[in-house]
């Protein structure tokens, strides 16, 4: 029974942290630091931690972590405590810490898109609430991204939000109601939230967010399924959906809520590559100057934000492009190591998935982690999730769980050997 309370604990305080991470970084840390005391001193089971979770665990440790305090330009604890968090993770023996995590942030997914609606519907409540829980900056960054066409829920952030209305997405897609599914409220229930979430993320503002869900959708269902026939169907219903979308745009666009989605359109028309990349290119083409520099080792983890000049637009902002800024703030060195991990890991998460066949309730989690780590590669594009807690730490939960599970598997398929043949040879 302490066990299960404990790891019940530990899903509990990944998915608050990163609430409370998204809504007030600082007091997540709070939170981040109690999740840790939790990982350090729960049970372990021995010999379930592969190469690829303890050279990730070394990767985090070594650049975000120690290289990242001697380094930094700005030393700030809640920045940093959230790395240490994943590399713990990435080393964890017990599936079972996740057993109640998605459940929790399926609830949380809910809760933010409500938060989008909100700010759609009813503006005024909307920011009175927000002021409650904000800083009045905070509030009034919140209240000009509005202005420029986005939806921020119940986070600082926009990008957060969005986050967890995926993960939301995918757990109701490829995870939610495996036990349930012959029961019609149920799938009532997940087909309701499904589209309430796909609105609020439809409205949000966040072009790039909507384009990488559903191609991470369609890979993940490709993955997902024995019948690759299949997935002509969905791509075909896409496809057909996007057609319609793109041929009644002059109807849709008159909505004020998907203006952003009406100047995406306009840029495209108008092959304005600055305009889609959001002015983006001015901040890559600075990060790889700023590489220059030092192409080794780079300038140092998150230093990019403070490493630009504060008459610039993007001034304290990230890249928004990881693998750049990978390359920016470690180098060479560590970017190779990092896209080396990287590739690893997703092949290790493709190999779970088909690896899981036939087994239900694994293969569903084999699934979700592999849905979320492509989500993960391609939102790296344009986004700095492997900066920002809230985003990576999960990322980091899934690399875990695809290893626990091929682990899982292969230990099975071995000591059945062992009940056939009567002895094992290692």
């Amino acid at each position: 029974m302490k066990s299960i309370k404990i790891t019940s604990m530990i899903s509990f305080l990944i998915a608050f942290s990163m609430l409370i991470y998204a809504i007030r970084g600082k007091f997540g840390a709070l939170i981040i630091t109690l999740l840790i005391l939790f990982l350090l001193f729960q049970k372990k089971r021995r010999n379930y931690v592969t190469a690829l979770d303890n050279l990730y665990c070394i990767f985090l440790v070594m650049f975000a972590v120690i290289m990242n305090i001697f380094r930094t330009l700005t030393l700030e604890y809640y920045l940093i405590i959230g790395y240490l968090a994943a590399s713990i993770i990435c080393v964890n023996s017990n599936i079972n810490n996740y057993n109640s995590l998605w459940d929790f942030l399926r609830r949380i997914s809910i809760f933010e898109a409500f938060g989008v609606y909100l700010q759609w519907i009813a503006p005024n409540l909307y920011y009175q609430i927000m002021s409650l829980v904000l800083p009045d900056s905070v509030v009034l960054s919140i209240q000009k991204r509005f202005l420029d066409g986005y939806y921020a829920g119940f986070s600082r952030e926009v990008s957060y939000t969005m986050f967890f209305i995926v993960l939301g997405l995918g757990i109701y897609l490829f995870y939610w109601n495996e036990r349930k599914s012959n029961n019609i409220n149920m799938k009532v229930k997940r087909i309701a939230g499904i589209i309430f979430l796909f609105g609020a993320l439809f409205i949000s503002g966040k072009r790039a967010t909507l384009i990488f869900f559903i191609f991470s959708a369609l890979i993940t269902q490709f993955l997902k399924s024995n019948d690759k026939l299949k997935i002509l169907k969905y791509l075909l219903i896409v496809l057909i959906i996007l057609f319609v979308v793109w041929n009644t745009r002059f109807y849709w666009l008159q909505i004020p809520a998907l203006s952003r989605l009406g100047d995406l359109v306009e840029f495209i028309e108008a092959r304005d590559l600055v305009g889609v990349t959001n002015g983006r290119i001015s901040i890559y083409e600075n990060a790889i100057n700023l590489w220059k520099s030092n192409k080794l080792i780079g300038i140092g983890w998150g230093n990019f934000k403070y490493s630009t000049s504060q008459n610039v637009w993007y001034a304290g902002f990230d890249v928004h492009n990881c693998y750049l800024q990978v390359l920016c703030e470690i180098g060479l060195i560590g970017f190779i190591w990092f896209c080396i991990l990287t590739f690893i890991s997703i092949i290790r998460a493709i190999k779970a998935v088909i690896k899981s066949r036939g087994k239900n309730s694994i293969n569903k989690l084999a699934v979700l982690s592999a849905y979320i780590q492509i989500f993960f590669l391609l939102y790296s594009f344009t986004e700095p999730i492997l900066y920002e807690y809230t985003d990576y730490i999960i990322y980091f939960v899934c690399i875990n769980i695809s290893g626990l599970i091929i682990k899982e598997i292969s230990d099975k398929k071995r000591w059945k050997r062992v009940n056939v043949e009567g002895v094992y040879i290692e």
